[in-house]
């Protein structure tokens, strides 16, 4: 009875015990059917993930696409596809070059604009200058011409005075003539005597008339007459020696000589200080004219001076007008240029930052993959080990089938659910392992498409640089042709 008893009670501790154990069995399946679920939740994450990556790499693809139709444009159909990615390769091996060319050019340029307004301020300057210049130049014409005028009235004023000379002179010769009347009438001198007085007469007539003539030959007349007078003077000495009578005639003749000499001294000073102020005159006329001449050639060189100034602002302004023009489109190309660059950056920094965020999100479904399969196989090493467990058991539930039917009925239970936690399972690796070679596809398609993108982004920048460049090359060849 005892033993009955005994073996009673150990039945009922060893049903109690496989109850507790089947309640356990329950737990673990439970929470193994919200592993599962937890990772159903983490495939359907990473599914949608997968989405969003295939999403982004049609966006890739269409930006690609976009690019492809830019740089064709750019490329144009002349050139084929190695010579533009050669150029693509130089152009982008000189693009840092070229950028500070063209910031150095702009540089230049600003410096050339402050340059050429200083030569404008100095142009101005000196056409003011030209102004003032022309104004002392017609101010000093109009008193040259005043002097002029004054010299034109004193040569009047000379010639009237020898006029006034001339009309004196022809009285002298009048007294001359009526003393040689007086000579002859008096009938004491010789034959001989008269006719050389007579000659000498002619002679200084003839020498007077051509004092009429010409005023410059007033001065060789005078020393003809000076030299007749001196003839007259030996002649009448030898008349004394020979005819004491005509001594007294021969000293009036001679006095009258004297007289005659005299006024001709002084006919001859009058005539030299004439001639000298004459001289003077013509003079201060040549210098006058030379002054007008240099006053016209100094008005002329400062209208041409002007013509020129007028004509280099102008040419300066243009000049300065096209480098203005010339300097806002190299800004514009340079903003352009920077804002392409930007953009190409932005997009640069995009399409890393969608390559971090792909690869995070690649290690963390890898992370997430490998912890799934961490917790499939405890899993399987827990149901592996259920399993043991409940073929152990087996043959005790089939003794105990009686008294543990509830137990039983657990036991197949459980087992169902093991049958569909282990069919869960196999349709999450299935799914893990099509996730796992979907993203590797996916990798290297977006590995490609990255770089297919970057290519397509250099031969795009390559092809900008190099239009840039021949713009730059065609600018400095049209200021070395207007240079």
């Amino acid at each position: 009875m005892r033993y009955v008893l005994e073996s009673v009670s150990w039945k009922g501790w060893q049903s109690c015990w496989t109850a507790q154990r089947a309640v356990e069995a329950s737990v673990r399946l439970a929470r193994a059917e919200e592993a599962v679920q937890a990772v159903t939740e983490e495939c359907r994450e990473a599914r949608t993930r997968a989405t969003q990556l295939e999403a982004t790499i049609k966006a890739k693809d269409k930006e690609l696409e976009r690019l492809a139709k830019v740089l064709s444009q750019a490329r144009g159909s002349e050139y084929s596809t190695d010579a533009q990615r050669l150029q693509a390769e130089e152009a982008v091996r000189k693009l840092d070059a070229e950028l500070a060319a063209v910031k150095s050019r702009a540089s230049q340029l600003e410096h050339a604009l402050r340059a050429r307004d200083k030569d404008i301020d100095g142009l101005q300057r000196l056409l003011e200058a030209a102004k003032g210049a022309e104004f002392m130049a017609a101010a000093h014409r109009a008193r040259a011409e005043d002097s002029t005028r004054q010299a034109e009235a004193e040569a009047t004023a000379s010639r009237q005075r020898v006029v006034q000379l001339e009309s004196h002179l022809k009285a002298r010769i009048r007294e001359l003539e009526k003393a040689q009347r007086a000579v002859n009438e008096s009938g004491l001198d010789s034959d001989g005597q008269q006719a050389r007085t007579e000659e000498s007469l002619r002679a200084l007539e003839a020498k007077l008339t051509g004092l009429r003539a010409h005023a410059s030959q007033l001065q060789s007349a005078l020393k003809a007459r000076d030299k007749q007078v001196e003839k007259l003077g030996k002649a009448v000495e030898a008349a004394r020696v020979g005819e004491a009578q005509l001594a007294l005639r021969h000293q009036e003749l001679e006095e009258a000589s004297r007289t005659l000499a005299g006024h001709a001294g002084g006919l001859r000073q009058r005539l030299q200080a004439l001639t000298s102020a004459l001289r003077g005159r013509e003079h201060a006329c040549a210098q006058l004219n030379k002054a007008l001449d240099a006053a016209r050639a100094a008005e002329q060189a400062a209208y041409d001076q002007r013509s020129q100034a007028e004509e280099a602002t102008r040419k300066l302004e243009g000049e300065l007008a096209l480098a203005r023009q010339r300097a806002v489109q190299a800004e514009a190309a340079c903003r352009s240029k920077e804002r392409e660059l930007i953009c190409l950056q932005r997009s640069l920094q995009a399409v890393r930052r969608d390559e971090f965020e792909a690869s995070a999100q690649v290690a963390a479904t890898e992370e997430a993959a490998q912890k799934l399969d961490t917790e499939l196989g405890s899993v399987r090493a827990r149901l592996i080990a259920l399993e043991g467990g409940l073929k152990a058991r087996n043959a005790e539930v089939d003794k105990l089938s009686r008294q543990l039917s509830g137990a039983k009925g657990n036991e197949e239970e459980a087992a169902a659910r093991q049958r569909a936690v282990e069919e869960a399972f196999r349709h999450v690796e299935g799914d893990l392992a099509g996730m796992r070679s979907r993203l590797l596809l996916l990798q290297g398609a977006l590995k490609t498409k990255e770089r297919e993108l970057e290519r397509c982004k250099q031969e795009a920048e390559t092809a900008r640089v190099a239009e840039a460049g021949s713009d730059l090359r065609v600018a400095e060849a049209e200021a070395a042709a207007q240079a």
